[in-house]
């Protein structure tokens, strides 16, 4: 049950990652990053990564969610 949890975790990361790219995009990532890894976190990463860049070249910075589930509850 818990490598279930695990992999479901990984494929929502995956996902999220994902959103918002083109769908040609995602296929060219998704084979790039096989080549380098089949963990769907590495792939996650890669993608991720990847999405930072293309902001970056844009004049935009990427500010990731704080690890805090709330603050000033």
């Amino acid at each position: 049950m818990v490598k279930n949890n695990k992999k479901t975790s990984a494929l929502q990361l995956l996902f999220r990652a994902c959103q918002g790219l083109p769908i040609g995009e995602m296929n060219m990532l998704l084979q790039q990053s096989l080549s380098f890894t089949e963990q769907l976190e590495e792939i996650a990463q890669l993608v991720l990564e990847h999405k930072v860049s293309k902001l970056r070249g844009r004049g935009l910075e990427y500010i990731a969610q704080p690890d805090v589930p709330s603050a000033g509850d």
